[in-house]
Order: C-alpha cells, then sequence, then structure tokens
C-alpha cells in the first residue's frame, strides 16, 4: 500500500472540492466521509465487519487516496475469517474492483496488492458461501477471473 496516513475529507471526497459551477450531486462521497473520516485500517476494517455491503459500495464513492487507503482495510476483512459466508462482501467487492480498473491511472500503484487479492478470493471462493449450482456463483466467479486477467 502507498501509506499509512489516514486520508482527509477532501481526499474522501474529491467531487466537493471541484469548481462550484460545476453541478455534481456528490451524495455518496459526503456519506463515505461521515463514515470513514478519521478511521485508520483497524477502524475501517470493524466497519467492514459489521457491514460489508454498505462500506464497500462507500469505496467505490472515494477519492483515489481515500481508496488506495481504505481498500486495504477491506482485503483486511476479505481474507479474515469473518467474512465466511459473506458472499455479499465478495460480489460488491468484485463490482467495486470492476468500476475502479475503467480508466484505472493511478490504480496501478496497487495493482500487485489488487491481484493478490483477487487470486486469493478464487482460491478461497467457496468460504464465501455461493450456492454452486446458481448463476451467481458462475457470474461472480467469472468476474473475477475477468479482474484477475485486467490485473495482470
Amino acid at each position: 500500500m502507498l501509506s499509512c496516513r489516514i486520508p482527509t475529507a477532501v481526499e474522501i471526497n474529491v467531487f466537493d472540492s471541484l469548481d462550484e459551477r460545476i453541478a455534481f450531486d456528490s451524495l455518496d462521497e459526503r456519506i463515505a466521509v461521515e463514515h470513514f473520516l478519521g478511521k485508520n485500517l483497524a477502524d475501517a476494517e470493524a466497519l467492514f465487519r459489521e457491514d460489508s455491503t454498505t462500506y464497500t459500495g462507500d469505496l467505490l464513492a472515494m477519492g483515489p487516496w481515500a481508496f488506495f487507503y481504505y481498500v486495504q482495510a477491506a482485503i483486511n476483512y476479505l481474507r479474515s475469517d469473518a467474512s465466511v459466508g459473506d458472499r455479499e462482501v465478495a460480489r460488491y467487492f468484485a463490482a467495486t474492483l470492476d468500476c475502479r480498473l475503467i480508466g484505472a491511472g493511478p490504480i496501478v500503484s496497487i495493482k500487485a496488492d489488487l491481484r493478490s487479492t483477487v487470486e486469493f478470493i478464487l482460491i478461497h471462493f467457496d468460504k464465501f458461501g455461493f450456492d454452486k449450482d446458481t448463476d451467481e456463483y458462475c457470474n461472480v466467479e467469472h468476474q473475477y477471473r475477468l479482474l484477475l486477467s485486467r490485473l495482470a
């Protein structure tokens, strides 16, 4: 990961710091600030343990620096025993990475960490509690395989 400095409100919500003439509703970013501002990685990981779906969604709304910092808390949760049976975090994390990789730009700096996490998820895919006889299982597993190739 890049650094251990906790992101500021402006780093979490980059849209409110843009030119005020830009009409952009940054409600999702403001909520991410409410949830994450001042939180270190241990605090943020506790959030993921509490409600992985909500806080994984916040990762999508954050500015790049905040994402680089807080994605590590999500990764720690995904790799922990606390995520056993949490197929929602597996689904939302894949969708978040998929969106973040569009026009990847600065994400290159954490590409190896993300690739390692995707490999871990694929190796331990069954721990997330997907029913193997459903389309959801196949679709999410396929999404991770595509992510792995995009992160190569």
